[in-house]
């Protein structure tokens, strides 16, 4: 998953989307140092073995691939494909993260609210796709 000789340092990855077209696998150094891994979704490749509430499903993403490689990240236009259809497992399933900024990669305002209250959750605020792996 990480690139050669890249290791995560004290990294929370919460509330992503890990998205792989073909079979993902995690790298040697996945386990990072101080990196933990909660409420995440993980599609074609295992969950992390730190996630303490992770999802294992297809994200059900509108247009996966569309965004082809070199993407210009200024707009974000190219990554509309990776919207989410209604009845994502996604949608609802993320925790309220403070001082997330309060925009979304799209603009979009995100709700402030504690996280405590259940029916008060953000959407997944994160992508992280990989291509396909083998032939």
């Amino acid at each position: 998953m990480f690139p050669e000789g890249r290791t995560p340092i004290n990294t929370l990855f919460e509330n992503n989307i890990f998205f792989f077209e073909g079979q993902g696998t995690w790298s040697k150094r996945a386990d990072g140092i101080s990196t933990s891994f909660h409420n995440n979704l993980y599609f074609n490749i295992s969950p992390h073995k730190s996630d303490t509430n992770p999802i294992a499903a297809d994200p059900m993403f509108v247009q996966s691939g569309i965004a082809g490689t070199d993407t210009d990240l200024k707009t974000m236009a190219a990554l509309r494909g990776y919207r989410r259809k209604p009845g994502s497992p996604c949608m609802d399933a993320g925790v309220t993260i403070d001082n997330h900024g309060g925009l979304g990669c799209e603009g979009s305002a995100f709700p402030r609210a504690p996280r405590h209250n259940p029916s008060h959750r953000t959407l997944s605020v994160g992508i992280l796709a990989g291509q396909k792996t083998g032939t």
